[in-house]
């Protein structure tokens, strides 16, 4: 069975003039940095605890499950490129 998988670009920020991505991959969470002509990426699988009858949607996220998730991969992004411009 074919299993279509969507892409989303959630949010693009700059943090001390290093654009972010983050994006989602089914429930694979992505972060990618470009530093100095390089891409650096990290990913996090985060399943959805929502659960609604007996059946687990593996794509509802709740909205605060989604906002602590974006927080969570921004800080992480923000400690690589910390450390990276040390």
């Amino acid at each position: 069975m074919n299993k279509e998988v969507k892409i989303q670009v959630l949010k693009k920020i700059d943090y001390k003039d290093v654009p972010i991505y983050i994006r989602k991959i089914d429930t694979i969470f992505e972060y990618l940095i470009i530093f100095k002509g390089e891409l650096f990426s990290q990913y996090f699988n985060i399943q959805p605890t929502k659960i609604r009858g007996a059946i687990a949607l593996l794509e509802d996220y709740s909205e605060k499950e989604l906002e602590n998730t974006l927080k969570f991969i921004y800080i992480s992004a923000t400690k690589t490129i910390d450390e990276l411009k040390k």
